[in-house]
């Protein structure tokens, strides 16, 4: 499941950037990158590790992301990381970890200043 869902999501990648030389280059470069073949490799074998639709839905995601990264990137820093935690975390963790993520990126930047519990918890 994991290796059609990675193929799938690749073919979307390079079909989206044919008529863009910045991208394709990048792809190009990432391919032959010895670092993402490894990433790939341990994808491969934590995907083959589990049944789990979450996990193989979230691997496929992370090479793919990774794809189109450079390598000064986080996110080709923080690959290798995310494929160890995918495969360490039970799925009732990975929704924990979802949500928390959601939550993070949906909270006001700045916290309102008037509002009586900020003073207590902040002040």
């Amino acid at each position: 499941a994991f290796l059609d869902k990675s193929g799938k999501s690749i073919q979307v990648i390079l079909n989206n950037s044919k008529d863009n030389p910045v991208n394709i280059k990048l792809i190009e470069n990432n391919f032959s990158d010895p670092d993402f073949s490894a990433i790939l490799q341990e994808a491969v074998l934590t995907s083959a590790r589990t049944s789990s639709e979450q996990k193989h839905d979230l691997l496929a995601r992370v090479v793919s992301e990774r794809i189109l990264s450079s390598e000064e990137k986080i996110i080709s820093l923080v690959s290798s990381m995310a494929i160890k935690a995918i495969n360490n975390l039970a799925p009732k963790h990975l929704n924990f970890l979802g949500l928390a993520a959601l939550i993070y990126d949906i909270r006001p930047q700045s916290p309102v200043n008037n509002l009586p519990i900020y003073k207590q918890i902040f002040v």
